[in-house]
């Protein structure tokens, strides 16, 4: 089984604590990257319209990209890119890596969480089980998720969240998800 602190890659370009998430990196990319840097617009532009397709979460706003490389550490790689910005500017990224015990994720969680805990300064701290949104009803279906927030107002606040999801068998795999988002991104999740 792989080991997720291997395949997770939070880089921090100096020794000191960080003070803002765009000093952290996701396969080399950070928030305020344009996308520009790793695909054509052309290839965003479709990526965008397929994924509004499958996503009804998705707006005019804000459209999700998923990166097809071929990644040692994430399973799937997407970003977050404002649609109506023609530099299409970073404001989420997240790392997928499917996991199938639960139990196993969090323990990889926590782990994640001291590393990152040791290098982000951070002002406030979420962590909990919840039901998903999407199957509010079904038991089997929950997401336990940390999230450190860059101010005391987690609704406006930049961050970064590790969610472990517990799916019953026949909706998803289990997954851990690693993602950095800034404040525009949780509060357009928000509403």
């Amino acid at each position: 089984m792989k080991t997720l602190l291997t395949l997770l890659v939070l880089l921090f370009s100096s020794s000191v604590l960080a003070d803002d998430i765009s000093d952290f990196q996701i396969e080399g990319m950070s928030i305020g990257d344009s996308l520009l840097d790793y695909l054509s617009e052309k290839e965003i532009k479709k990526e965008i319209n397929i994924n509004r397709k499958h996503y009804k979460y998705l707006s005019d706003k804000f459209g999700e990209v998923y990166l097809h490389i071929n990644s040692e550490k994430y399973d799937d790689f997407s970003v977050f890119v404002e649609t109506a910005n023609s530099e299409y500017i970073v404001y989420a990224i997240y790392g997928t890596n499917y996991i199938d015990d639960y139990n196993v994720c969090k323990k990889e969680a926590k782990i994640i969480l001291n590393e990152i805990e040791s290098i982000l300064n951070y002002d406030s701290k979420h962590e909990g089980t919840i039901s998903h949104h999407k199957y509010p009803n079904d038991s089997r279906v929950k997401v336990y998720g940390i999230s450190l927030y860059m101010s005391e107002d987690p609704n406006n606040s930049e961050g970064i969240s590790i969610q472990c999801y517990e799916f019953a068998d026949y909706i998803d795999p289990n997954n851990l998800s690693i993602s950095i988002q800034t404040d525009d991104i949780i509060n357009w999740f928000d509403n």
